[in-house]
């Protein structure tokens, strides 16, 4: 068995050897930033690496993401402008919501390296499409069964989701349509179970699915302000975002300072002293992880 705390780091000459270092595995080449936890007797749960500082990565055009971690909240958005492969991906995959999250600390050539972040379940939804989601932390620490190994499980999947009531709610208390409760019944009986199912469907029934899915789980709605603000008052915390240009230095808390070396319609690349970091623009700029230096 392996306990994973709250900190621990890991390094690797490579992405796969940096995950084999993490997990145990024996992967020649890995590609994508979720590994699926089957074989460590944890179904549904993936072991997550991605950067969690506001820059941009992916490994295509239609699969391109931000994440940052704050507290214990990760929000992941897809900043590619087309949604419809990962739509159909997840339509056809279901969600994975429990994580297992590990933040991308650095990536060079030979020298890889993360820390573990906790044991998180997705908590919102923040678009109707789901293509943007929070995590919340459940765990700080996590004991996982080794690959090939038998005995007891100090953790489980139950312990994701024990403290989440949102995810025991029955199917038939969700709204469906008949059609669609017919399709469901006898498969599955909660919320938590319908972010996990991947199907096959015709189009209005996926709609559907993801509508209720969106409906359940989005994030509550904030107060309304006591007084509305005009609508050519600029808030006082949210500064326009500057133009970019080529050439011009920024910092980032965590990178420190940098020159922005290309850029394109949505996103620019600034070089840092660590190496090269793609971002979203105006976003990354109004979210406060770059500052016009």
């Amino acid at each position: 068995m392996k306990t994973f705390h709250l900190g621990d780091k890991f390094i690797g000459n490579s992405y796969a050897d940096m995950i084999n270092h993490t997990l145990g595995t024996m992967f020649k080449v890995y590609e994508e930033s979720g590994v699926q936890l089957d074989e460590f007797e944890l179904p549904g749960v993936i072991a997550w690496f991605v950067f969690m500082d506001g820059s941009t990565h992916g490994f295509a055009p239609d699969y391109l993401w931000e994440n940052r971690l704050i507290g214990n909240i990760i929000t992941e958005k897809l900043v590619s402008k087309n949604h419809t492969k990962v739509i159909q991906k997840d339509d056809r995959e279901g969600q994975y919501p429990l994580r297992l999250a590990f933040e991308l600390l650095d990536c060079k050539k030979n020298f890889y390296e993360c820390r573990f972040v906790g044991a998180f379940a997705l908590s919102h939804f923040l678009r109707e499409d789901l293509t943007a989601r929070e995590y919340a932390k459940v765990m700080d620490n996590f004991t996982l069964r080794s690959k090939g190994e038998f005995g007891k499980i100090l953790n489980t999947k139950a312990d994701f989701i024990k403290n989440m009531p949102i995810y025991a709610t029955q199917i038939g208390d969700m709204g469906f349509s008949k059609n669609v409760m017919k399709l469901l019944k006898g498969h599955i009986s909660t919320a938590g179970e319908l972010l996990e199912l991947g199907i096959e469907v015709p189009r209005t029934v996926a709609d559907e699915r993801r509508r209720k899915l969106y409906e359940h789980f989005k994030k509550p709605e904030e107060k309304t302000p006591s007084a509305p603000i005009a609508a050519s008052e600029p808030l006082s915390d949210s500064p326009p975002a500057p133009v970019v240009v080529v050439g011009m230095s920024v910092a980032h808390a965590k990178y420190g300072e940098g020159k922005i070396i290309k850029v394109d319609e949505k996103y620019i690349s600034v070089a840092f002293s660590i190496g090269e970091k793609p971002f979203v623009v105006p976003d990354s700029f109004e979210q406060g992880y770059l500052k016009v230096k």
